[in-house]
């Protein structure tokens, strides 16, 4: 395996003015089968058009591995449902009959289909019943199972907990960028993260999960991430 020169972060919101890119730049090989990396700029990311672009060339002629906080992947009842095999093969289709409404959130109850999950378009008389009812599926089956019991269902697009709005986003600019460079690989879905760092993909996509990340931190206590001192008191489980 070889380590990525460049490796990011994207903060990849609903509101292009708030997305934020952390990116860390490799400094050497410890020879120890770990590399050491710098955190060299944390901005706000480029149009999408045009980010893929800006990373490669940041990385060239390395790799550069990017992460992203919207999911990436389907509910697996989901994708039983809706006839999809494989992600990085249903990404590419989207656009296509059946999936050509697919980025149209609907307005109406009458409107969700498996072809056209994400619901409502606005708030008024909606219920997350709505949604389980047109595509026969559970609370329970709209989550993956990294997302646990209290995550929000992956469609709905309403409240705080949402991800819906985003993940229709990020898929259209993964979608895109596919088409534009197919040298961009999905972790894990187009492979082993040991084999797809082995300089072939010039960009390796993977999903960030916060939520995850948090067990490493430390012995778990009641902090919010919203408040500064509580995010100070997690410094040291930080470096460690």
């Amino acid at each position: 395996m070889i380590w990525p020169a460049l490796i990011a972060h994207a903060d990849w919101g609903t509101d292009p003015r708030k997305r934020q890119v952390a990116v860390a730049r490799s400094t050497c090989s410890n020879g120890d089968g770990h590399a050491s990396y710098l955190v060299e700029s944390l901005a706000p990311a480029t149009d999408g058009r045009w980010f893929f672009g800006q990373l490669r060339a940041a990385a060239d002629p390395g790799q550069a591995m990017i992460g992203f906080d919207f999911p990436i992947g389907l509910p697996r009842a989901y994708a039983a449902a809706a006839g999809i095999a494989a992600f990085p093969a249903w990404l590419a289709a989207l656009g296509t009959p059946p999936w050509e409404s697919f980025h149209l959130v609907a307005a109406q109850p009458g409107e969700i289909t498996l072809y056209r999950p994400f619901y409502p378009m606005r708030p008024g008389g909606t219920h997350r019943e709505h949604l389980h009812l047109a595509l026969g599926l559970s609370a329970r089956d709209l989550r993956r199972r990294c997302e646990g019991n209290d995550a929000e269902a992956l469609f709905w697009t309403l409240g705080g907990k949402q991800v819906g709005k985003g993940a229709l986003i990020g898929w259209q600019l993964i979608a895109a960028a596919r088409r534009a460079r197919p040298s961009i690989r999905l972790w894990p879905f187009d492979g082993p993260l040991s084999d797809l760092l082995t300089g072939r993909a010039q960009t390796v996509v993977a999903e960030t999960y916060p939520r995850e990340y948090y067990r490493h931190l430390g012995p778990p206590a009641r902090w919010s991430k919203r408040r500064r001192a509580d995010r100070l008191r997690q410094i040291p489980g930080l470096f460690a």
